[in-house]
């Protein structure tokens, strides 16, 4: 008879579930640094989202990796730092193949990023719908393209 884990999204260290509260207090560990490798990884993050397992979330993503660009370039400055941190703790655990799932287990390995980055865009509300606004009137878009 095959086992399974109980819990398949518990973290290891804590013994807690991935839940609006894990988000919230990894999001605030970010640092400055943890933005500059967010943005300096988005070529990874963009590969990574390639898989079909993120096709309902591939323009959420984008958007946040330009939200998070253009605030670190300081386009667009109307961002608190809750907001930018949440972005930065999402994009950086999508990177992360080792994180508490791990990606490459096949049907679950994606499933903890996607409930990550769902919980970014839960957490950051208008604040993603207000960089839209703002993006749409500006000359120059950050564009970021997934072939």
């Amino acid at each position: 008879m095959k086992t399974y884990q109980k819990n398949q999204y518990q973290n290891k260290k804590n013994n807690e579930n991935i839940d609006e509260e894990y988000f919230s207090a990894e999001s605030k560990k970010i640092s400055h640094d943890d933005i500059d490798k967010a943005v300096d990884s988005s070529e990874g993050i963009l590969d990574k989202i390639k898989n079909r397992n993120w096709a309902p979330l591939k323009e959420d993503v984008k958007t946040l990796l330009r939200m998070l660009l253009d605030y670190k370039n300081g386009h667009y400055k109307d961002l608190p730092w809750k907001t930018v941190s949440a972005i930065a703790f999402s994009l950086l655990y999508i990177l992360n193949p080792l994180d508490l799932v791990p990606d490459f287990i096949p049907f679950l390995g994606y499933l903890d990023d996607i409930t990550i980055v769902n919980f970014a865009l839960k957490f950051i509300g208008d604040d993603i719908e207000s960089y839209r606004a703002w993006a749409k009137e500006q000359p120059e878009s950050t564009e970021i393209s997934i072939d």
